[in-house]
């Protein structure tokens, strides 16, 4: 599926790319790869939903922004929200947040800020999960399988109710 997004990123070129993963020490899987180079993020054109299973009292979730590369509003920025993942939790928020495990990236969101995370490393590499980090227990058992790959994610997408 071709996912068209209002207020995305800056057009990239595959040097922009590159030199995110040499900054980072990331390698990321060349569909999410071409996804930056065609799109770069940013609000979905409509509202779209993907299925999910395991997560209690839902089928289907919602995106709502995906990452860009070098996008002017933080918000939809992936650097921006990599780093965020990296600093220290807030106190107030310990209790419920958890951290995102280093072998996920986090490459978008749903209505409620939960994270829609991509495996950069180790055995899961290139696979799509969920990160609900409204899940008050904040532990791996709020990480929930999309999908084998970024592609994959796209083409489960559907429009929202």
């Amino acid at each position: 599926m071709r996912l068209y997004c209002t207020n995305q990123g800056p057009k990239l070129d595959e040097q922009h790319v590159r030199a995110y993963e040499a900054t980072t020490g990331l390698k990321l899987p060349e569909d999410y790869v071409s996804f930056l180079l065609e799109v770069n993020g940013g609000h979905p054109n409509g509202m779209y939903e993907f299925p999910i299973t395991g997560l209690a009292d839902s089928d289907y979730m919602d995106v709502h922004g995906l990452y860009g590369l070098n996008h002017p509003d933080e918000g939809y920025d992936l650097e921006a929200n990599r780093r965020l993942r990296a600093e220290p939790v807030p106190e107030w928020l310990q209790s419920v947040s958890g951290t995102v495990p280093d072998w996920l990236l986090p490459v978008g969101f749903d209505s409620l800020n939960d994270k829609i995370c991509l495996a950069v490393s180790g055995p899961r590499y290139g696979q799509v999960f969920f990160w609900d980090w409204t899940d008050q227990t904040a532990s791996p058992n709020n990480i929930y399988f999309i999908a084998d790959s970024f592609q994959g994610f796209l083409d489960s997408l559907r429009p929202g109710s």
